[in-house]
Formats: C-alpha cells, structure tokens, sequence
C-alpha cells in the first residue's frame, strides 16, 4: 500500500502551541508508517501565515497528483485535513471521489492494516518490458489527449501559470482548474506592453523595469527574453494553445488585442532593422578587410637538422664529381 503524508498546523497552534509541529508531525508519520510495514512517499505540508490565512500549496500539491498510483493520505488526526478554511472546497470529497483513502496514524488503522496484509493475494509477476513500454506509451496518449481536450476546451495547458496569471482551484471539481489574473503581476504585464511601445526599445525597456525595481515571479531582473516572451504570448489577449491547437480561452484577457497587435508590428520591424543593421556591419567589415594588405609571411628559421641535411647533399654531390 502506498501513501502520501501531509501535515498541518494554523497560525494559533505555531505561536500558542497546542499540537505538534509539521517537522514533529512528519517523523510521527515515518514512524508509523515503517512500524506498520506501508509504503510511504513524501509527506506534503502547509502552515499558517497570519492570524486569519495559511498556506494550503501542500495539499493541492496532493490533489494534483490524483493520477499517480498512490492509495490514501496519511495524517496524525482527521483536523490536519478536514477543518481547512483556506480552501473553498472539500478536499476530503474530491480525495473520496477518486478512489483515496484518508487514513490517521493511530492503532486502530495499525490493526486494519495488519488485517489487510494478511488477506493481500500474493504479488503477481512483474509484467515483461514490452507490456511495460506499452503501458506507458498508453498513459502518455490519454495525458496527451486528455491536454488536447483541453485546449480545445480553452483552457491552459502548457506548464505553469503564465506571468499575471494564477492558477484557480475553486472550481476544479466542476470547471477544472482555470486561469485568473494576479493583480499586481498584470498590472506589470499591462505596462511592459504599454512602455515598449512607447520607447519602442526592449533596451530601454528593461532599463526602466530595473529602474522601478520590478522583478520576476522568482525575483530576478527581468532578461530580454523573458521580456520578449511576454511580449509575444497571445494568452494575455485571452487565446490558449497546445502543439498545433490554437483556441479561445476561458480566462480574462489581460492585454486588448489593438495594444498586442501594435506590439507585434513594432516587434517585426525593430527586428527587420536590426538584421539590416547587421548586413550593413558585416559589409563594412568585408570592405574593411578587403582594402588591407595582406601580411608578410615571417621566414621560418632553418633547423639544425635542415642544415646538416643541406650539407650532406653537398658532400654527395662533390663526391659525386670527383669520381666522375
């Protein structure tokens, strides 16, 4: 049988205490779980940040790997996972919905557990490398029709939210996951659309971020190519797209699609400039170089070996006609 972890505590507990820490909460976890002979994986975790909100990335991180073969979620009480007010879902519906199990580190699962091992059939035979290569080709076609569905649906499927949009779980079990704007990260994206067509530079363009001290999602400077990239993604003016897939999306456009156009044409002609720029540089260099003499080759030192071969021949060719 195997399992994921997850551990939890609020704001209150953290500071007034009350209950186990996440790290406590994990090794009684680790504990259990060998003590009881099951399998389990990594242990996902989410802690409070204020008062009246706390993190919940742990457990939607559990939630979005419904599809890997695991069987159930282990905590160390049902409140860990039951009494979220973080979540405007019920995660203990959507786990039961797909087959998962929520089980609590206490005797009485010990002994459920002991029980099922002892009604467990044996093992069968692990299958051949060829049905397992076509197993797994399988699950990559549904995963990559499933994502073509998707798309076709309007909805983003390629990696993680782009920059000035979230992922929102609210409606999962209904909509799916779909993407809404991040307030302060769009209104960055409206600018770098609205300033790069006002300096029609992205050199100055990134200048001026630098001068706000206005960062990635990760913290860094923004780079030209991260620039660029959001200056060419048509999500922001509310498309998606997967391989050959171009549709409407289901999200909020954060960009009009008169601004976006404009960008790509000014884009377009500041890169037919620069290539132009770059013929003419690489003319001038050709004229440059054209009108150069060539350089003198330097003399090459006689070696002592040519030397005593020079004098060898000599001394043949006098003996030579000597005898003759």
């Amino acid at each position: 049988m195997k399992l994921l972890g997850y551990a939890r505590t609020t704001w209150a507990e953290q500071v007034q205490g009350g209950f186990a820490s996440v790290q406590e909460q994990e090794q009684r976890l680790r504990a259990f779980a060998e003590q009881a002979g099951v399998d389990l994986g990594k242990v996902y975790s989410d802690t409070g940040i204020s008062p009246t909100q706390g993190t919940c990335a742990g457990l939607i991180s559990i939630l979005d790997a419904m599809e890997e073969p695991w069987d159930g979620v282990l905590v160390v009480a049902p409140c860990r996972i039951r009494d979220m007010d973080t979540l405007s879902f019920d995660a203990l519906a959507e786990l039961k919905q797909n087959g998962k199990a929520v089980l609590v580190a206490d005797d009485e699962t010990a002994e459920a557990l002991a029980e099922r091992k002892k009604k467990v059939p044996p093992k069968p035979k692990p299958p051949r490398r060829e049905d397992e290569r076509a197993r797994r080709r399988k699950i990559a076609e549904r995963l990559f029709k499933g994502r073509e569905a998707g798309a076709k649906a309007g909805k983003h499927q390629s990696g993680p939210a782009p920059f000035g949009y979230r992922r929102d779980y609210s409606q999962r079990a209904t909509e799916g996951v779909l993407l809404v704007p991040d307030p302060e990260e769009a209104e960055i994206v409206k600018m770098i659309f609205r300033e790069y067509l006002r300096l029609r530079s992205m050199k100055r363009l990134i200048k001026l971020l630098d001068e706000k001290g206005l960062r990635t999602r990760r913290g860094k400077r923004w780079s030209r190519a991260g620039v660029s990239w959001i200056l060419k993604n048509d999500t922001y003016v509310g498309r998606v797209h997967f391989g050959e897939i171009r549709a409407k999306g289901r999200h909020e456009p954060i960009v009009p699609p008169i601004l976006f156009n404009k960008v790509q044409k000014l884009i377009r002609a500041n890169n037919k400039r620069n290539r132009k720029q770059i013929r003419k540089e690489d003319a001038e260099a050709v004229l440059r170089n054209k009108d150069k003499k060539p350089a003198k080759r330097p003399a090459r030192c006689a070696t002592s070996s040519a030397v005593a071969r020079r004098k060898s021949q000599r001394v043949v060719a006098s003996s030579g006609s000597g005898v003759a």
